[in-house]
């Protein structure tokens, strides 16, 4: 009998053993699964956090001024805001330019700024109907090449036939820069290296934004359209009614205001 009570007891010590074993494993769990829960709710904080400042960012409708501040380290890493020169001479010439606005929104990303459209003569061969330009800034995350293969595919979708230089052309697309990107590849070149020499091209920049800083000549928009010998006449046929609201806020008369927009470096900056 007494020999049967002690295996029962023995039993009974090795069941509460057994069981605080299976306690102490579910509080280690639960523990555990708290810590899990924890670490979610950081996830979702940030993500949170990511959307609204994603949102705040996109929402940008025109630039900042800044005064007295110095920022050197204030760039957007992920994005860069990419200037483009839309141009053609044939057919309906405003039409080819809104079309390939419409694919450019559609294949790259939003349009934040447009310049109103001038007319000049061809550039390097006069012997050609007049052309229509317009520049226009879209915020991008492509690479450069990525880029270059997308406008010249919106360029062919158009009837772009590349035959000749300066050829006419239902559509042309340039890319002038890339933020302050500078590329010296055989296929790309960035800053467009034309830039300082058409007046077509640094009129309708200098509308948008006359202050920024050409990455490689180190001058402003402004004063290379003031050096330009250039001498095609360039004429403004469609105001843009936007242009107001989203040009670059004139800096005041501190001489240290700095201009940003879309991680492009500014006189003063």
């Amino acid at each position: 009998m007494l020999h049967g009570s002690n295996h029962f007891l023995r039993g009974a010590n090795h069941f509460l053993h057994s069981a605080n074993h299976f306690l102490h494993g579910s509080n280690h769990f639960l523990h555990g699964a708290n810590h899990f829960l924890h670490g979610a709710n950081h996830l979702l904080h940030s993500a949170n956090r990511l959307r609204h400042g994603a949102n705040a960012y996109f929402s940008i409708q025109k630039p900042i001024e800044i005064e007295n501040l110095n920022l050197g380290m204030v760039r957007f890493a992920a994005m860069n805001e990419v200037i483009l020169l839309l141009g053609s001479n044939l057919g309906d010439r405003e039409a080819y330019l809104n079309k390939a606005a419409i694919l450019i929104e559609g294949s790259i990303g939003n349009i934040f700024r447009k310049s109103s459209i001038y007319e000049t003569a061809a550039f390097g061969n006069e012997n050609q109907g007049a052309f229509l330009n317009q520049i226009i800034t879209v915020l991008v995350d492509n690479t450069p090449h990525d880029l270059l293969e997308i406008t010249m595919n919106i360029e062919a979708q158009l009837g772009r036939h590349r035959t000749a230089k300066w050829a006419d052309r239902t559509i042309d697309i340039d890319i002038l820069f890339i933020g302050n990107t500078i590329i010296n590849d055989p296929d790309l070149i960035i800053p467009h290296p034309e830039i300082a020499f058409r007046r077509f091209t640094l009129i309708p920049l200098n509308e948008l934004i006359p202050d920024f800083l050409h990455p490689k000549m180190n001058k402003t928009i402004h004063i290379l359209m003031e050096e330009c010998t250039d001498k095609l006449p360039v004429t403004k046929v469609l105001t843009n009614e936007k242009v107001a609201e989203t040009s670059p806020p004139k800096s005041g008369n501190n001489e240290n205001s700095v201009t940003l927009f879309g991680g492009f470096k500014y006189k003063g900056d």
